[in-house]
């Protein structure tokens, strides 16, 4: 009985350690993955009197509101893809709903689905300034309605205009 003792107290003390390194090879792969939609990012910034340009549905707060909003981000440097700038407001509890923003032209492309968190989704989005890869990690409710079952994290490459679902190599 006694070698069973020292076992399960040996596993206890490595299950932290065992955490850690998935967590950090998740962290690497994830790396990688930005990496195969490498892009030079941009230093370029909206000019604070250039229009923010809108497709599409109309914002659900008020005009002035999301403007002031988009525009706050946008005049920062670009954070995503080399010339974009993704921006993010909570559309409810552990939800989130947002754009991307061309920080050159102005132009505002609304993100095709809200997230929103589960349990164990971790990080909602990640991405890069130098990538077009935009990763989820919640529930998806898409502009359509359609709601995605499951919290899996899925990948996006965006074009320019628009994101397309990508599989990379080594993501499933």
């Amino acid at each position: 009985m006694r070698p069973i003792l020292a076992l399960s107290t040996l596993l206890q003390l490595l299950a932290p350690l065992a955490s850690v390194c998935l967590d950090t090879k998740q962290e690497v792969d994830r790396e990688l993955l930005f990496a195969k939609f490498k892009v030079n990012p941009s230093v370029g910034r909206l000019p604070s009197r250039e229009r923010i340009v809108i497709d599409r549905r109309s914002p659900t707060e008020t005009l002035a509101q999301f403007r002031v909003r988009v525009r706050s981000a946008a005049a920062q440097r670009a954070n995503f893809a080399g010339g974009f700038t993704i921006v993010v407001w909570s559309c409810g509890f552990a939800c989130q709903d947002g754009a991307v923003v061309d920080v050159r032209s102005g132009q505002l492309r609304w993100l095709p689905f809200s997230i929103s968190d589960c349990a164990d989704s971790g990080e909602l989005l990640a991405f890069r300034p130098d990538s077009r890869l935009l990763i989820t990690g919640g529930r998806l409710e898409w502009s359509t309605g359609q709601v995605d079952q499951g919290c899996p994290m899925r990948f996006f490459e965006w074009t320019g205009s628009a994101f397309k679902r990508v599989h990379p190599v080594g993501s499933r």
